[in-house]
């Protein structure tokens, strides 16, 4: 049997932030695109990471709110069971297959027959609901549905290298899947791998992520980080418990990529090692790096989404991804090396937001903002789209 450890909390005051470059931020509001009220409210959405727009600066065009360069998609799930696709000049596209029951979780993925997306290619989709179905469409039909053993509650991509196209789904029992299209992986409940935390026990997955830390001997191994409603976070090997995490509060989110430190830039997949920032109640964010855990930052509200930017695809420059904050209030933070570098104050507090990530610096990255609102009796939902503007302004000598 598999001991369970307890990880340190380091204070983080002699470490290195890994602050490589100063940028300056600039937020621009876009566009807005009204959704068909027929298919319910947005309950989430998914954006393809691996696209991206391009926004003409303002001093460089008199039409600069008009959307241009490649074609990109968000995946838009909404609580009738409708999956549409939202394509860059506003159009929209609803999957043949969906409707009823809710949808809670959404992931999307390149496509399985591209490396990277290109205009007019549909990316993967898998949707969990709150009939604890799991159902994954390519090229925009749906090619399998599976059953786990509750409302699902989170979805994650899986990125071990060994189990490309697999995801990890939690559900609402404590129980986590890893999968792929063609079936289960392994399975596990989470009240069992931490049975030396009682406060785990009944109690529903929060949210789920993949991370490759070092192991022993020094190889990158995959690990599953899964999160309940204790003050804790537990880290997984194919389904056996490894670490137990303490934080402040409730995780409610988590992302991997390289928030601390330098992000040495690799092309090997096999050999490269991720951390993952953690979110939680309490409004404060930490990085688990390579079995360690410290203190990122802490802001004002309880941080309810958390999605990384790696700092190549802003600016020309490696170093530790911008991080996109949500919370439960209006406010959306934008960080960088445990200093926030701007905010953005809604109208609204936004159902769900995603991260558009440009394929390259000459792209912006877009927030999607999924906005719920009713008209009369009627409900309405709107995407919004606002522009990150980045600069590098200044940078360390190595």
């Amino acid at each position: 049997m598999t001991s369970t450890k307890r990880a340190r909390l380091d204070d983080g005051v002699n470490g290195d932030s890994g602050q490589l470059v100063s940028v300056e931020l600039k937020l621009q509001k876009e566009e807005a695109i009204e959704m068909p009220s027929e298919i319910g409210t947005i309950s989430a959405i998914a954006a393809c990471h691996q696209a991206g727009s391009r926004f003409e600066d303002t001093k460089s065009s008199a039409d600069d709110s008009v959307v241009q360069g490649v074609q990109t998609q968000i995946v838009v799930a909404t609580d009738a069971g409708y999956v549409a696709l939202v394509h860059e000049d506003g159009t929209r596209t609803v999957l043949d297959g969906s409707g009823n029951p809710a949808i809670q979780r959404l992931l999307a993925m390149a496509p399985s027959d591209a490396s990277a997306f290109r205009p007019g290619l549909i990316p993967d989709v898998v949707a969990g609901d709150s009939d604890g179905r799991v159902t994954v469409f390519t090229m925009g039909r749906m090619i399998s549905r599976s059953t786990v053993s509750a409302p699902v509650s989170a979805l994650a991509l899986d990125n071990n290298p060994n189990t490309p196209r697999s995801f990890i789904v939690g559900d609402m029992s404590g129980t986590i899947t890893e999968s792929h299209v063609q079936g289960i992986l392994w399975r596990t409940q989470l009240s069992t791998a931490a049975s030396d935390t009682p406060s785990a026990t009944g109690t529903g997955i929060t949210s789920v992520c993949s991370v490759r830390f070092a192991d022993d001997h020094g190889i990158p191994t995959s690990y599953v980080l899964a999160a309940s409603e204790g003050n804790h976070v537990q880290l997984l090997a194919r389904g056996h418990p490894v670490l137990t995490v303490p934080i402040s509060a409730r995780c409610n989110c988590m992302c991997s990529g390289r928030f601390i430190g330098r992000n040495e830039p690799s092309d090997d997949a096999q050999n490269k090692e991720t951390q993952a920032l953690l979110g939680d109640d309490s409004g404060r964010l930490y990085v688990l790096d390579n079995f360690k855990i410290e203190p990122y930052a802490h802001l004002d509200y309880p941080v309810t989404s958390v999605v990384a930017i790696p700092l190549r695809a802003l600016v020309r420059r490696d170093g530790p991804d911008v991080v996109v904050c949500g919370t439960r209030s209006n406010m959306i933070y934008m960080l960088h090396a445990k200093q926030i570098l701007g905010a953005f104050a809604a109208d609204f507090w936004p159902a769900a937001i995603d991260v558009i990530v440009p394929s390259s610096p000459e792209m912006h990255s877009v927030i999607a903002i999924a906005e719920n609102k009713a008209v009369g009796i009627q409900n309405s939902c709107v995407l919004h789209k606002v522009a990150m503007i980045f600069k590098d302004i200044q940078s360390n000598a190595d």
